[in-house]
């Protein structure tokens, strides 16, 4: 099992950036991630150019933003009284908001202030960006009956149930 199929639990180490070459997210600064293939823990382009491959590989993937985080939806953004907002009127372009939607929770960005009026951005950062991913596979290995019954990696760098550590890589945060 030293290729990356379903149910094997992957280690990598990747630097994304965006088509102008901003480094947008790296292994240097989060530590290299761990998932589980096959869980869609992380995005789906990303996921379907890891197929097959083999520790000690390097490659490049870009993923479509159809395969990533979908494209930018308009109907997304709105814009809302700042005193709807924050009765003080301190709003600034860059804070989040949270709401509730049909879609469950929903984290709006501030993207623009006219006036008495905020633009409020619900789309996800990352939408309509083509990913550039820079990866190596560190380790590939099987999972247990365990970590695939509960559809992500435990112990050493994934998710550990017994204890209150920091380890959280590999439980679907990839970006």
């Amino acid at each position: 099992m030293n290729q990356i199929e379903k149910n094997t639990v992957v280690t990598l180490r990747y630097v994304l950036q965006d088509p102008d070459g901003q480094v947008i997210d790296s292994s240097a600064e989060s530590g290299s991630l761990t998932y589980m293939h096959g869980t869609g823990a992380i995005v789906p382009g990303l996921e379907e150019g890891l197929e097959g491959r083999r520790k000690g590989e390097q490659l490049h993937i870009a993923v479509p933003p159809e395969r990533a985080y979908g494209f930018h939806d308009p109907d997304r953004v709105d814009t809302l009284p700042i005193s709807v907002l924050d009765p003080s009127g301190a709003i600034e372009v860059g804070m989040m908001f949270e709401s509730e939607s049909e879609h469950g929770i929903v984290v709006a960005t501030v993207t623009a202030i006219e006036g008495d009026q905020a633009k409020l951005d619900a789309n996800h950062p990352l939408a309509g960006v083509e990913l550039h991913f820079d990866v190596e596979v560190l380790d590939v290995r099987a999972a247990t009956p365990e970590e695939i019954e509960h559809g992500h990696p435990h112990g050493e760098g994934g998710h550990d149930h017994d204890h209150d550590h920091d380890h959280d890589h590999g439980h679907g945060h990839a970006h």
